[in-house]
């Protein structure tokens, strides 16, 4: 996986350099080849980087134990994260 990621640098630095703002099909190729690139890196992504990013998206808690409080993430991290399901799924 590692030497296609590599690849795929590589090839999008070539495209770039070939391309021009009038040759659309070459910017039609980047596009594209950006566009892999990106689907192939949520693919890869780990366990871990996956409930992070759910975290980090969509958990409903930060919001509610914003209070101002020094110690409202502590508390967080205390009453809801370290029972949260998806824990479960990263062990």
């Amino acid at each position: 996986m590692s030497k296609f990621s590599e690849w795929m640098n590589t090839e999008i630095e070539s495209i770039k350099e070939n391309a021009t703002e009038t040759n659309l099909f070459i910017q039609g190729k980047l596009s594209e080849a950006i566009r892999i690139r990106a689907i192939f890196n949520d693919i890869t992504k780990s366990p871990e980087d996956l409930a992070a990013e759910i975290c980090d998206h969509y958990c409903k808690f930060p919001e509610a134990y914003d209070t101002g409080h020094d110690d409202d993430n502590d508390r967080m991290i205390e009453e809801k994260c370290n029972s949260c399901p998806l824990g479960e799924l990263v062990k």
